[in-house]
């Protein structure tokens, strides 16, 4: 428990699977706990070196998917800081701890009948997990996930598995059609049957002002936010944003514990 009310679960997870995909890695965990319950768009807090207090500090990283049936949990990773190089060169039989789940997730209830899924580069790694929890409530996702190259796309395959389809764009032409990944939203206005009724986004800042400029005023848009966290809790206040209230004055909500999922109208993208 940190202070006052502030609680959260640890757990500790068997590496099963450390897989290359393009440049990330996907780790697959087995948590033997009947407890561990994360919700689409949740993140953990998971601890570098069990062995040692360097570094120090958790990294947050999200649930890319969770097989609640048989215990799997998936992670993926690119390694970006001394950390992330750390937790990719595990090897399986490698203990894996974390706490959590942490945060607010996607809201399932506002699917609606045709949700999409946005995701750019490694803003792909939670949406296999959302799109799994729509395919289990009956809810086929049409997915758009893009990169600057093939070499950075992430999870492609797996979004395959619950989605009704997945278009592919990247920048370099190196897979799918060329271009950003928001261009597959170029003819959204002409559509009828077809026409999406909500995204479910992750990804860069680029991306999310796209779609703040070009469907917000038609479509809800939820979006997961990327964010340097430190204690993942909310205590240190490291990863405030700007978001817009009610009644429009301007206020700070917390990636961590309000988000990492907001409606994208709420919040003041810098």
């Amino acid at each position: 428990m940190l202070a006052g009310s502030l609680q959260f679960d640890q757990y500790e997870g068997v590496l099963l699977r450390n897989t290359p995909d393009g440049d990330s890695f996907r780790l697959d965990i087995e948590v033997k706990s009947d407890a561990f319950w994360p919700k689409a768009g949740q993140f953990l807090q998971v601890k570098i070196n069990p062995n040692a207090l360097d570094p120090l500090l958790h990294r947050p990283l999200s649930v890319s998917d969770f097989d609640a049936k048989a215990g799997i949990l998936t992670l993926r990773i690119r390694p970006v800081g001394r950390g992330t190089r750390h937790l990719v060169t595990r090897n399986p039989g490698s203990r894996i701890g974390f706490f959590g789940p942490l945060g607010e997730g996607f809201p399932l209830e506002q699917a609606g009948s045709s949700p999409w899924i946005i995701a750019g580069g490694i803003g792909a790694a939670p949406m296999v997990f959302l799109a799994r929890a729509l395919a289990e409530r009956g809810i086929r996702v049409r997915t758009l996930v893009g990169a600057a190259r093939a070499a950075d796309l992430v999870a492609v395959e797996a979004l395959k598995r619950f989605s009704q389809d997945v278009v592919i764009w990247t920048e370099d032409a190196s897979a799918g059609s060329q271009g950003v990944v928001t261009a597959g939203l170029a003819q959204i206005d002409e559509m009828q049957d077809e026409r999406p009724s909500v995204l479910y986004a992750c990804g860069p800042v680029g991306m999310l002002k796209t779609l703040e400029a070009t469907v917000l005023d038609t479509i809800p848009v939820f979006a997961s936010l990327e964010a340097h966290m430190a204690c993942g809790v909310g205590a240190c206040l490291g990863c405030a944003v700007g978001v817009r209230t009610p009644g429009g004055a301007p206020n700070y909500a917390r990636v961590c514990r309000e988000g990492p999922v907001f409606p994208l109208r709420e919040v003041v993208l810098s």
